[in-house]
């Protein structure tokens, strides 16, 4: 950067694609923040809707600083090239589908990372609370996930609570890693939280439950905790096999079966090591089991975060051993090829019918 380059309290970065019906909402919480210079970097990944002609028209009437970059798409590629494109002081990677009432949400925030940063020494990020937009139709279920993210634990924290932290600790930490086709803000987190802290912000994001309806709350709970696993196991090599599930019309049970016959290629020793280190992440999120069913059965969301904090405090230090790491680990083990075992008819069916279709499609043309 020259000493002629702009410079801004905060730039926002955010990725895009085919996000047109959720941008209008995102525009005129932008436009609602006062306090601060803003700077907004859109970077979008191909949009094939009219995302790229709606942030053109909001560029020329905005008071603030509107980028557009276009490139390859991937939320890690797209955050990091635009990352590379700040000025600002402090930076936050945000959502596209993230709205807000508090007109000094993002005034706030940076006032304390400021003064966190004057407090104590080293890297430091912040993330807000979270409430989803599908909270009124399903009050309990959205209502244990916001409280489920307010617990700034490994594991809690996500993209869709926003990122925000200063630009020197941003390039220090090298971006977002763009080999993670998944989880990339789960990686940062952690590769911050081995020479700094996280910490949350006051404030409160509201999240689109898009994903959740139309996926369904078990099936994506299910295949988020199966990414998750993964991602802790260390074969995140493994990570696309489990991602082809959002994709694929067989869904989760095709991904698992893709699953077993990677893990079939592995050698034994890897084979255990990669069943182990999920038994481990298993055990150090065990916490989520008590946290559940305490809310789920109408407890404080105050008390039920006490209650998870002595859940680290006490049973994981009993947990936490190699005998127990592998107790969990041959538990999965049975689990996850039973389910496989069970969802073999279900995935032949569905292959069956796709071929069926298939065939009736190819006479149907043949008659015309």
């Amino acid at each position: 950067m020259t000493c002629c380059d702009p410079t801004y309290d905060l730039s926002i970065v955010i990725p895009v694609f085919n996000e047109q019906d959720a941008l209008p909402g995102l525009f005129a919480a932008l436009e609602s923040q006062v306090g601060l210079s803003l700077e907004i970097i859109f970077s979008d990944g191909g949009s094939e809707d009219r995302s790229t002609a709606l942030i053109d028209t909001y560029r020329l009437s905005s008071r603030h600083r509107v980028v557009l970059t276009r490139g390859e798409r991937g939320r890690s590629c797209q955050l990091n090239r635009g990352g590379q494109l700040a000025h600002g002081t402090w930076m936050l990677f945000l959502h596209a589908d993230s709205v807000w009432s508090q007109a000094d949400l993002f005034f706030r925030a940076v006032q304390t990372l400021n003064d966190e940063r004057q407090r104590e020494d080293g890297p430091v990020a912040g993330h807000f609370s979270l409430r989803f937009s599908g909270e009124a139709l399903r009050p309990r279920f959205y209502r244990y996930l916001s409280e489920k993210a307010a617990l700034n634990l490994p594991g809690t924290i996500f993209g869709d609570q926003g990122m925000m932290l200063h630009r020197t600790t941003w390039h220090d930490l090298n971006g977002y890693d763009e080999t993670l086709p998944v989880l990339e803000d789960v990686e940062l987190v952690e590769r911050l939280s081995r020479s700094g802290r996280m910490i949350s912000l006051p404030g409160v994001l509201i999240t689109s439950s898009r994903r959740y309806e139309e996926d369904g709350r078990l099936y994506r709970q299910f295949l988020n905790a199966l990414l998750l696993v993964i991602f802790a196991s260390g074969q995140r090599s493994l990570l696309p096999v489990a991602m082809g599930s959002y994709r694929s019309d067989h869904g989760i049970a095709r991904a698992l079966i893709v699953l077993m016959q990677r893990l079939w290629q592995l050698p034994l020793s890897a084979w255990w090591c990669f069943w182990y280190c999920c038994g481990s992440a298993v055990v150090r999120y065990l916490w989520v089991v008590p946290f559940r069913v305490y809310w789920w059965r109408g407890g404080s969301p105050r008390l039920a975060r006490k209650l998870v904090s002595r859940w680290n405090v006490t049973i994981l230090t009993v947990l936490d051993r190699r005998l127990c790491h592998s107790a969990a680990a041959v538990t999965l083990i049975i689990v996850f090829y039973l389910t496989v075992l069970l969802s073999l008819p279900w995935c032949a069916d569905s292959v069956f019918r796709r071929r069926l279709s298939s065939v009736k499609g190819e006479i149907d043309e043949f008659d015309v």
